[in-house]
């Protein structure tokens, strides 16, 4: 259903009733959430895009696969068909791999999150579309992969993404 003012997310899985939702975000055609340190998806499903292990469309809120994630998850993102998440400091992604958009060094598309090669770094944020980036507090320049939409430069603006610069 499309709308053009806001409507209620079911509360159904695990966005029932109780759950506390501390994020939502969307791109493309579908939307996340963190709730209760677990991310859920729906909408549409190519490429694995909600990483539930299926490329079945939802209507409703359905869990992400959390068995790449140590922890629970305190940042999320999501491009248009795929969606990165960051918890105890390590970022998967799931979803379309083209344009290495999963951080894992192929273009192979996942249904479930994989683990980003981020050797030797720590993991504080990601943000979307097509940006990956991964906030190290130890590097000397915040890291990235694939591709802007746009063919932008690291430090330049990414559709609401911030601007990273070197420290």
């Amino acid at each position: 259903m499309n709308s053009a003012t806001p409507v209620a997310v079911s509360p159904t899985g695990p966005l029932a009733d109780g759950a506390a939702v501390s994020e939502i975000v969307a791109a493309g055609e579908h939307s996340c959430a963190i709730a209760d340190g677990l991310p859920a998806c729906w909408g549409s499903n190519i490429g694995g895009a909600l990483g539930d292990g299926t490329v079945i469309g939802r209507a409703t809120p359905v869990a992400v696969d959390d068995s790449a994630f140590g922890g629970p998850v305190t940042a999320l993102a999501t491009g248009d068909y795929n969606g990165c998440a960051v918890a105890s400091g390590t970022a998967a992604c799931w979803g379309a791999g083209s344009e290495g958009r999963l951080g894992t060094g192929s273009t192979a598309s996942s249904t479930i999150p994989v683990p980003v090669d981020a050797t030797g770094g720590l993991a504080r944020a990601v943000c979307a579309p097509g940006w990956r980036v991964l906030d190290d507090p130890r590097a000397a320049v915040r890291r990235s992969w694939a591709a802007s939409r746009r063919g932008s430069s690291m430090t330049s603006r990414a559709r609401g993404c911030p601007v990273w610069r070197p420290r």
